[in-house]
């Protein structure tokens, strides 16, 4: 074992990447003596009930420290969190010890580039986990007025300009977003790492099918996560849904949508976040889960929602995009294609068939390369390669 490592989490609120969070934080438990974990209130309580459930209430090596966050989960709350997150942030880093991990769960745009500069300097160890926020790497044309052409800016001066030859790591989701960023900064490739996205796999659910063939998205449905072609999948199968051969779902908050129009589709959620247990219910009442994301995304971003399928042991119906590619490369656990009518076609056959497609072997691969087990293995091999750790 190793001696301490500071998580701090400046940004997450309530359930925000609370499975990621707490498989981080259970991953640095197994690897140091000592984890001080440092966040708002909200996030903490959430932490410590994921936290408690899968290690049991034994003692542990973590203790948590609560921080100023703004806990409102609205565009003002995130831009306040985003503001006292830079202030957070500069100083866990001035008081962290030499011999001390820092890792930065979620990254602070604003400081980030200050961090890395002062790091020239003071040679500590320093990891930077980047999300969905690498997105805004591969956007244009972003208004100067939106935050979020300051956060690309602030990442994009980071990214190739104060990374190399820096001690600092930059750890993503996926070899995916490994390989797609290391194209885009081929300068920092030696700084960037990457593990699987974990999840826990110790309370696995067996898929049960149901009477009507029932098929869903999961998760936030927004129009860059394939809103409109949910609503095309909907139209172009009226006939069975009418027919009450089958039943579409969006299991989760929905986005920039009236869904009273769309009678066709069971809107589960609506404008509000599901609580996880209502949540997990939902999806164990479908037969498959489709993810409709364009092929063009998930570049520079792993997907959390793809590990619900793997959890439930639902087969999926999806596009290809490069994240999926990479995670389900030698493995089936249902079908990915190329676009949404080749899916409605595959729909159209499982309409007519009776035959059920065993994947349990696909999912149990998958069960092992998401694991805590696993992605500790990685971590740690990392942490080593940096000779962060002995």
């Amino acid at each position: 074992m190793n001696n301490r490592v500071k998580i701090v989490d400046y940004f997450s609120v309530h359930s925000f990447h609370e499975i990621i969070n707490t498989a981080l934080v259970i991953m640095c438990t197994h690897l140091f003596d000592d984890v001080q974990y440092y966040a708002g209130k909200s996030s903490i309580k959430n932490i410590k009930k994921y936290y408690y459930s899968h290690i049991g209430d034994e003692a542990s090596s973590i203790i948590f420290h609560r921080r100023p966050i703004c806990e409102a989960n609205t565009k003002l709350g995130t831009f306040i969190r985003t503001i006292l997150g830079f202030f957070v942030t500069i100083a866990e880093y001035i008081f962290l010890g030499k011999k001390t991990i820092l890792f930065f769960n979620y990254t602070n745009p604003l400081s980030m580039p200050l961090i890395l500069f002062l790091n020239y300097l003071l040679k500590k160890k320093v990891v930077f986990v980047m999300h969905g926020e690498l997105e805004l790497q591969l956007k244009q044309n972003i208004s100067i007025l939106k935050p979020a052409f300051w956060y690309r800016l602030f990442h994009r001066l980071s990214l190739k300009h104060l990374f190399k030859r820096n001690e600092a790591i930059l750890l993503v989701l996926g070899e995916s977003i490994k390989s797609n960023l290391c194209d885009i900064f081929p300068a920092i490739s030696s700084n960037i790492y990457s593990i699987c996205h974990p999840y826990f796999m110790d309370d696995c659910i067996i898929n049960k099918k149901q009477r009507v063939l029932t098929i869903g998205t999961v998760g936030v449905m927004t129009k860059e996560k394939g809103l409109d072609s949910l609503l095309i999948l909907s139209e172009k199968l009226s006939n069975p849904i009418k027919e009450g051969k089958l039943i579409i779902k969006a299991i989760g908050k929905v986005e920039t949508v009236d869904v009273s129009i769309y009678r066709n589709i069971k809107w589960i959620g609506n404008k509000n976040l599901l609580p996880r247990d209502i949540f997990e219910e939902a999806i164990q009442s479908l037969d498959y889960i489709l993810y409709l994301y364009p092929s063009d995304s998930y570049k520079l971003t792993a997907s959390g929602a793809i590990m619900d399928a793997v959890k439930f042991g639902k087969p999926i119906l999806a596009l290809h995009n490069d994240y999926f590619d990479y995670l389900l490369k030698n493995v089936c656990i249902g079908y990915v294609v190329n676009d949404i009518y080749e899916l409605i076609t595959i729909i159209n056959q499982l309409l007519k068939t009776t035959v059920e497609i065993d994947y349990s072997e696909g999912f149990n691969l998958l069960r092992n390369k998401v694991s805590i087990r696993k992605n500790t293995i990685l971590l740690e091999k990392i942490l080593k390669d940096r000779m962060y750790i002995a």
